[in-house]
C-alpha cells in the first residue's frame, strides 16, 4: 500500500526518515570501574525506522513508553544523531546541515523547566525570540500574533509560575512558533490537561496546520488527540515501526488480520497491534 492517501490538501514530501536506528550506551555499573572494564554495552532505540510526511498534514508518532517516540522527535530537530539511516527536513540532512534545518522547524515540548518561572509570559516569548535571531520589530509583532491568537494576551505580564497548566502548555507552542517555522514538532502537545483545555489545544494546533499550510508532526498516547488531529500515524513498540497509514487503513488491516467483523474501537486496535507480530515490515500494511 501507498505511504499517503489520496489527499488533495496535503503536498509534496518535506520530512523523511529512512532507515533510521539509534543506539545509546549504558551507564557503566561502579564495579566495572573498580575492575577497569570499560567497554559500555549499547541499548538499541529505534530499529530501522522509515516514514516521510507531506506538507500540510498532522502526522502522528505512537506507541508505549520507552517505544522510542521523543527520540525519533529529537533526531528530526538535530538534537541527536541517527547510529544508522538519514533523515531530512525539506531536502536538508539534519546530521550534516543543521542549520539549514532549523530555519525551518519549531519544536514544542511540554517541560515547564525550559522556561523562566520568574519571567513574566512576554518576557520568555521576548528571550525566546532573540535567541532565534527574530528580528525586534517582526518578534513584537509575531508575539502580539501569538498571545491574541492564544487567548494569553490579559496573562502576558504575570509571572509563568503563575500560569496553569493549560496556559504553559499554549506558551510552548507559542514559543515553537516564534520563527514562523514551516514545519512544527510536539511533544505530547496535551499531556496533563484537562479535556476542556485539550479541546481548545486541539483547536488550536488544526488552526495552524489549515490556515498557514503548518505541518505537524506529534508524539502521543491519547486517543482523541489520535482521532482528531492526526490525519496518518505511525505506531512504535520497542524501537519498531509496527504499523503505519490512516486510522481508516489501520483499523481495516487488523480487523482482516484477526477476523474481527463490525467496528473496532481504537483502543482495542491499538491492544491488538502491540500483539501482533504480522501486520507488515517496517510498519508497512499488507494487502
Amino acid at each position: 500500500m501507498s505511504d499517503f492517501s489520496n489527499n488533495s490538501e496535503i503536498g509534496k514530501i518535506i520530512v523523511r526518515c529512512e532507515n533510521i536506528t539509534k543506539y545509546y550506551p549504558v551507564p557503566l555499573p561502579i564495579k566495572s570501574i573498580f575492575k577497569f572494564q570499560f567497554i559500555r554495552e549499547k541499548k538499541l532505540i529505534l530499529d530501522n525506522i522509515g516514514f516521510s510526511v507531506r506538507e500540510g498534514e498532522i502526522f502522528g508518532i505512537i506507541g508505549p513508553n520507552g517505544a522510542g517516540k521523543t527520540t525519533t522527535l529529537k533526531i528530526m530537530c538535530t538534537l541527536t544523531t541517527p547510529t544508522k539511516g538519514k533523515a531530512f527536513v525539506y531536502g536538508h540532512d539534519v546530521a550534516k546541515e543543521r542549520r539549514d534545518v532549523l530555519k525551518k522547524i519549531g519544536y514544542c515540548i511540554s517541560e515547564e523547566r525550559s522556561f523562566f518561572w520568574r519571567l513574566t509570559g512576554r518576557q520568555n516569548l521576548n528571550f525566546f525570540a532573540d535567541l532565534l535571531e527574530v528580528p525586534p520589530e517582526k518578534a513584537k509583532r509575531r508575539i502580539n500574533e501569538l498571545l491574541e491568537r492564544f487567548e494569553l494576551e490579559d496573562s502576558s505580564d504575570k509571572r509563568f509560575l503563575n500560569y496553569s497548566s493549560g496556559m504553559k502548555q499554549k506558551m510552548a507552542i507559542a514559543r515553537s512558533l516564534l520563527a514562523d517555522p514551516e514545519v512544527i514538532f510536539m511533544d505530547e502537545p496535551t499531556r496533563g490537561l484537562d479535556p476542556g483545555s485539550a479541546f481548545k489545544l486541539r483547536s488550536l494546533i488544526k488552526s495552524f496546520a489549515k490556515e498557514e499550510n503548518k505541518t505537524i508532526i506529534i508524539t502521543t498516547n491519547r486517543v482523541s488527540d489520535i482521532k482528531n488531529l492526526c490525519q496518518r500515524i505511525l505506531v512504535l513498540n520497542k524501537g519498531k515501526a509496527v504499523i503505519k497509514g490512516t486510522l481508516e487503513e489501520i483499523s481495516s488491516s487488523v480487523k482482516k488480520e484477526k477476523g474481527v467483523s463490525g467496528e473496532l474501537p481504537f483502543e482495542e486496535t491499538f491492544n491488538l497491534l502491540l500483539a501482533n507480530n504480522k501486520v507488515g515490515t517496517n510498519g508497512e500494511i499488507k494487502k
